[in-house]
């Protein structure tokens, strides 16, 4: 096979613009199908402040992505006065619909930070969207104190698979119609 050398810079030129255009598709790629959640302890992406406010003892400030499924909540606990000494703490949540007294879920509260400041977290399997009142009982040895209020919860975002797809095709032909025109461009100097 007889390779003409005015072909050979042609050839090398294509690959040059070929590989940006590879790492661009790359990187767009990896973009939009990562994951969008990491299920951890602690603050997430998206999560919003549905709560900040104190008790007789404790200063609470919660966060929480407002999406149903298992709705996550984290609790940071800070003991009023920062230097008393506190004893373990636990927390139960309940979660009720608002529209539906006997639509509830209760859980217990695990801890993730042991030393102040605590911090707490709380699933709940939250099947519908609409006003959800969420209430913590907040017990310390025989202490006892609550922190109730309402959280409105959303359908989680749906990812259009297919118009994610036919994006990419359209992107993917005017990179090849593009190259050819390049290409062709490049045989006629």
């Amino acid at each position: 096979m007889s390779v003409k050398a005015s072909s050979v810079p042609t050839q090398v030129k294509r690959r040059i613009l070929t590989f940006p255009a590879s790492v661009g598709i790359l990187i767009v790629l990896i973009s939009i199908l990562t994951p969008e959640y990491v299920y951890a302890n602690g603050i997430h992406k998206n999560a919003v402040e549905v709560f900040n406010g104190q008790t007789v003892s404790y200063q609470l400030r919660v966060v929480t992505i407002p999406e149903v499924g298992v709705t996550h909540f984290s609790i940071n606990i800070k003991p009023l006065p920062l230097d008393r000494v506190t004893h373990p703490i636990e927390i139960i949540g309940t979660a009720q619909n608002a529209n539906q007294e006997d639509f509830r879920f209760e859980s217990t509260g695990l801890s993730v930070l042991p030393q102040p400041p605590y911090i707490y977290s709380i699933d709940f399997p939250i099947p519908t969207p609409g006003l959800w009142l969420i209430k913590f009982d907040i017990k310390e040895l025989d202490e006892r104190e609550f922190v109730e209020f309402e959280v409105e919860l959303f359908e989680p975002a749906e990812v259009r698979w297919w118009l994610i797809i036919v994006v990419i095709l359209v992107i993917l032909g005017m990179i090849g119609i593009v190259s050819k025109r390049m290409a062709i461009t490049n045989e006629r100097q």
